[in-house]
């Protein structure tokens, strides 16, 4: 009895170990959007910045900053980057990104917000907010703001607009 018992005990203690929940679904990003309620179509020089300038020349945060100047730009918003302290006199919107980055195995952006302002009255134009924290939904910075900004503008045009 005590052969055939500890075999027994041993399979089911595996197979409920083994069990779990199966699901063909992946998990989805959280986007967070507010649509423009001015008319940005109007504006014709966009700056975009990081909201901290402490950490604005290191190599990853400046690959977020240039993924959202390209994006934008591709979207018929011509942009231009850098310091906030050295934004142009003639911008008309400021748009201001937090990236947030994460390392597992290798480093790769976790979060990514945008905030459009006026830049002469500081008026909040349009915001997302774009997290991917799942392994399985991971994406290049590029990507994200691709993202984000279709997400935002729904109607702009560009070369990554069909």
């Amino acid at each position: 009895m005590k052969k055939l018992f500890c075999p027994l005990v041993m399979s089911a203690c595996l197979a409920w170990l083994t069990t779990g929940c199966a699901t063909n679904e992946l998990p989805k990003p959280e986007i967070s959007v507010q649509s423009p309620s001015a008319d940005l179509s109007r504006l014709k020089h966009f700056y975009v910045s990081r909201d901290d300038e402490a950490g604005a020349q290191d190599e990853k945060h400046l690959v977020a900053l240039h993924a959202v100047q390209e994006v934008l730009t591709d979207h018929g918003m011509p942009a231009t980057s850098g310091l906030l302290s050295a934004m142009p006199t003639d911008t008309e919107c400021k748009v201001i990104i937090h990236d947030k980055w994460f390392w597992d195995v290798h480093e790769y952006l976790l979060s990514l917000d945008i905030k459009f302002y006026d830049a002469h009255s500081g008026a909040l134009l349009a915001f997302g907010h774009d997290r991917r924290a799942h392994p399985t939904i991971r994406r290049s910075p590029e990507f994200m703001a691709n993202e984000l900004i279709e997400a935002i503008f729904p109607t702009s045009s560009g070369a990554n607009n069909p």
